[in-house]
């Protein structure tokens, strides 16, 4: 959602270009629908760059603050102390929703487009652990156990990477820094979770090895000649 590391923020025309303009003040409560909201994980927000949405907190069933004017800085340390009180996602109007997924991408390709490799924390803040991958499974009905499940599988996942040293070893460290390899490494996770579990996968070491082989399954990729990737994508 914000910058990737301390030294790099989204160009100025990028901000500019996307930013949603309101009438509610910041401090203002809004009654509507909970469907007018789309939740966004509060840990994407932790860049402490200037937001190009309203950001609202969800004070209750169809009651929403305004926390955040676009335009304004939402720094780390007042993202924190949200997450400290419980807060698990911060909320963006619907109506600002296509706004949100075109800078994502636009984003995405900033970053793809730098020379220097990006962190795979910093990573996995901005392109939201497949958060819109979550959003396609929820609209197409699957249980918010399911989603719950998957969301906490990947998270267990990446986790496992770092406690194995995997992502220390060259191949793994550059899968986990493209961005688009890990993105859609993610994506893939998350339905295997969700698959694993319709499954009854429940052995420890049998989800280790689904979680993996999902979230590595393009590693291959990264090592191929370019040429041959992109004819293979066609």
């Amino acid at each position: 959602y914000g910058s990737l590391s301390p030294h790099w923020r989204p160009p100025a025309k990028l901000l500019d270009e996307d930013t949603v303009d309101e009438d509610d003040a910041v401090g203002d409560e809004s009654s509507s629908d909970d469907s007018k909201f789309v939740p966004i994980r509060a840990l994407n927000f932790v860049s402490g760059t200037k937001s190009v949405f309203n950001v609202y907190v969800r004070l209750g069933d169809g009651r929403y603050l305004k926390i955040l004017h676009a335009g304004d800085e939402f720094s780390p340390d007042r993202v924190l102390k949200y997450v400290g009180k419980g807060v698990t996602h911060f909320h963006l109007k619907k109506s600002a929703q296509e706004q949100y997924i075109r800078y994502c991408d636009k984003l995405a390709a900033a970053l793809i487009s730098k020379k220097q490799p990006v962190g795979l924390t910093h990573v996995a803040l901005t392109l939201n652990h497949g958060e819109e991958t979550i959003k396609f499974l929820e609209r197409n009905g699957i249980s918010e156990s399911h989603l719950k499940h998957a969301e906490a599988y990947v998270t267990n996942v990446a986790q496992l990477v770092k406690s194995t040293g995997m992502d220390k070893l060259s191949i793994f460290k550059d899968f986990l820094e493209d961005v688009v390899a890990y993105e859609h490494g993610v994506a893939t996770t998350l339905i295997a979770a969700i698959l694993g579990k319709q499954f009854q996968f429940d052995s420890q070491m049998s989800n280790r090895i689904l979680g993996l082989a999902s979230l590595f399954h393009d590693i291959g990729l990264i090592q191929m000649d370019p040429e041959l990737n992109f004819q293979l994508c066609f």
